[in-house]
């Protein structure tokens, strides 16, 4: 059942035209109008990114279509987590659940995963940020410490290896300043929002050392019951000078944090949300329902200029996390809307995952070449300890077979089977050692065909094996049985070529090839060899992509950005939800997935500018069936047709500023046959910041979703299953003061 929207696509997609009609007219003034100010022009042509190719260029030089998030941009937002800066950016979509907070749901150019998020892949500074069940987990991104955001649609597999099958994000750390300076924040905010905030820059040694530390305390009620939330962050980053040609940046982040999950609500069969206990504040599900997480990480780079032409850089990281999880997973076997029945699986797990990783790269420039070549080395290893709780194992009076079911009457929030005799507390079903090792040859070639015209070849191979020794309750009778270890390698090549041509200095248009891939290992409780062990059958998942790209100024006061996109996938692998216990899996041949991109930043007037992102996005499966039934030629969940955000920001006195923006995404599908959907906002943002005088810091006021509206972040399967509400209106007040 789709819901009346207040602002359709077909709007939308007229505002962008208009808007763009506007500003072409204004840009096209007589030349004796005077030339706007350096201030009155988009700037964004001096970004210089970095992800998308390994070296240093503008967005015009780039053949990718890339998004960058500046310091201003997440604090004019409000962007509290990591995720939360992604919303409103050209070609991605994400959707919330869990608290609003711990995880999140993220889709590049429609391509949606198989367990969590397993098509994109995170990095900070460069590093890979993937867990050890092969899934971006964004929790774990240290976001307090992070100055700025790139953000690439499209794989970039043949420089960075597994998980981009569909983009990356690099969160880049905050770098020191050459002076001393302080850094004063407090922010608070509704729901119990409050984070004091300190950032200290201190050169020491006569400037040889450029030293920053960075502390926070994080602390959330969260607007629905039990979505509590509290965390601890220190950063510290040295950049050390150690001669003319060699320098040494070291940081480390140490992070402490706690979350709660919140509750779930379930969807009836047409579509309907039920009235349910507490409703959308309400909390349904057992135990503490929730994360904490302890993380200790470190990253040391050295630089050396070997001569004038090449550049050797060497990186070292080491990361350790620790989870102690308490969680309530909704079953959607037992849903039972004629008596009032919702159903919960109780789980919990303790895991500690160590990463290590090394990475050499040399850069040589000469004449019309930059060639880039290095070597990668990353280890994943993880030991983990999962209990479920529930009523459990076959009941002979009714026979009928139970798997850790907590049963809630949702109309009340009681549970209701809690005293049954097949009740178990906390059963150790699962403890599992495994190792994810990774070697990487990698090369890339930018040649510069002419003064206008440059072409990019490269490639990656890689190597990848897991190696894992679980013992697990295979037959779900409460007994731990060991199980063989389980030992599997692969590999695979990711080529990529692209070409650019400026047809003036700030306007070029890009064609590009790209391969993603991902390691199809999956989770490792994935691994249990009575459900799924990968064979010569599964090969890594990989997903071709062609871009066909425009990016630059046209005249004085726009700039654009516009990528035609055709992706393909081969050899998915998903899990499909299993009535009698864990996921099993099955494999989809093909998806497909082509569409539009388009950003543009512009001045209307002096001190007025704004920007405007849309995308269109047909994704279909074009071979999938799920226990016989055929999907092929249906929607993937969970991917708007359209999308799109429209800002404005404007100076209303000398040291005042207004910044007004919307964020739109379409209804998208909730369920494999296509027979429901919903899940669209219009969301209307809003913020004022005052200037400091001497330029001493910062005051601003920021207001999301102004209109409170409703809405939902919907899931399904065969069916429709829960859906997280959206949070409604808040405010925050953010300080900052330098000195």
């Amino acid at each position: 059942m789709r819901r009346p929207r207040t602002f359709t696509h077909l709007t939308f997609i007229t505002t962008l035209l208009l808007v763009t009609l506007w500003t072409n007219l204004l840009a096209q003034e007589p030349a004796s109008t005077e030339a706007a100010s350096d201030s009155d022009k988009p700037a964004i042509s001096e970004s210089v990114v970095v992800t998308a190719s390994r070296t240093e260029q503008t967005l015009e030089e780039l053949a990718a279509a890339v998004t960058l998030i500046d310091r201003e941009d997440l604090r004019t937002k409000a962007s509290q987590l990591a995720g939360d800066e992604l919303q409103g950016i050209a070609g991605v979509f994400q959707r919330r659940e869990e608290a609003a907070n711990n995880f999140m749901h993220v889709v590049f150019r429609g391509l949606t995963g198989n367990h969590g998020n397993d098509t994109f892949l995170a990095l900070v500074d460069g590093i890979p940020f993937v867990s050890a069940h092969e899934e971006v987990l964004l929790a774990e991104v240290p976001f307090g410490a992070v100055d700025r955001v790139e953000v690439v649609r499209g794989p970039v597999s043949a420089l960075y290896g597994r998980g981009s099958l569909s983009g990356a994000v690099n969160y880049l750390t905050r770098d020191p300043g050459p002076e001393r300076r302080y850094r004063l924040g407090l922010s608070g905010g509704s729901y119990g929002y409050a984070k004091p905030h300190l950032s200290v820059d201190l050169p020491l040694a006569d400037g040889r050392h450029q030293l920053v530390i960075d502390g926070y305390r994080q602390e959330n009620d969260g607007w629905r019951d039990r979505t509590e939330g509290q965390a601890t962050n220190l950063f510290v980053k040295d950049h050390i000078a150690l001669s003319e040609r060699a320098s040494l940046t070291l940081w480390l982040n140490a992070h402490d944090g706690d979350q709660e999950a919140g509750g779930v609500i379930p969807i009836l069969p047409n579509g309907d949300i039920p009235e349910v206990a507490g409703g959308r504040e309400g909390f349904l599900g057992y135990g503490p329902n929730e994360y904490q997480r302890e993380t200790l990480m470190a990253a040391a780079r050295h630089r050396l200029a070997i001569n004038d032409n090449l550049m050797l850089i060497s990186t070292l990281h080491y990361r350790r996390i620790q989870d102690d999880n308490d969680l309530a997973f909704y079953d959607p076997f037992g849903f039972q809307p004629e008596n009032n029945i919702l159903r919960v699986n109780g789980f919990a797990n303790d895991r500690d995952t160590r990463v290590f990783f090394v990475e050499p790269q040399l850069s040589w420039q000469s004449g019309r070449h930059n060639l880039i070549a290095g070597a990668t080395h990353e280890q994943v290893d993880l030991t983990e300890t999962d209990w479920w709780t529930g009523q459990n194992g076959f009941d002979e009076e009714t026979f009928n077979y139970h798997f850790y079911e907590i049963n809630i009457d949702y109309t009340t929030g009681e549970v209701i089977n809690r005293d049954h005799p097949l009740w178990a507390d906390r059963n150790e079903t699962y403890r599992g050692d495994s190792r994810n090792s990774f070697t990487a040859f990698f090369v890339q070639d930018q040649w510069q065909l002419s003064e206008d015209t440059t072409v990019t070849l490269g490639a990656r191979w890689d190597r990848f094996e897991r190696d894992a020794t679980i013992a697990s309750d295979v037959d779900f009778d409460g007994v731990i049985d060991d199980n063989a270890p389980i030992v599997d390698s692969e590999t695979h090549v990711s080529p990529k070529l692209s070409i650019v041509h400026f047809w003036k200095p700030n306007l070029s248009t890009y064609f590009s090839y790209g391969q993603g891939f991902n390691s199809n290992f999956g989770a490792v409780w994935q691994w249990d060899p009575s459900l799924y062990q990968r064979g010569s059958e599964v090969k890594p998942s990989r997903v071709d992509n062609y871009d066909l790209g425009i990016k630059g100024h046209i005249g004085d006061h726009i700039w654009i950005g516009a990528t035609l996109f055709h992706l393909s996938q081969r050899d998915r692998l998903v899990f499909l939800s299993n009535p009698a216990g864990q996921l099993q899996a099955s494999t989809a041949d093909r998806f497909q997935s082509q569409g539009l991109e388009w950003e543009s930043r512009f001045h209307l007037v002096p001190g007025w500018s704004g920007y405007l992102t849309y995308t269109y996005t047909d994704a279909e499966w074009e071979d999938y069936q799920v226990r016989g039934v055929d999907y092929t030629g249906n929607r993937p969940t969970g991917v708007p047709e359209h999308m799109g955000s429209l800002g404005l920001r404007g100076s209303l006195a000398p040291r005042l500023t207004l910044d007004l923006w919307s964020d739109y995404a379409d209804d998208y599908m909730v369920t494999l046959g296509n027979d429901f959907e919903g899940g669209g906002y219009t969301l209307v943002h809003g913020g004022l910041t005052y200037r400091l005088p001497g330029d001493r810091g910062t005051v601003t006021l920021t207001g999301k979703n102004l209109l409170d509206e409703t809405y939902d972040n919907l899931f399904g399967s065969q069916v429709p299953l829960n859906a997280y509400p959206g949070s409604p209106i808040r405010a925050q007040l953010d300080i900052r003061l330098e000195f």
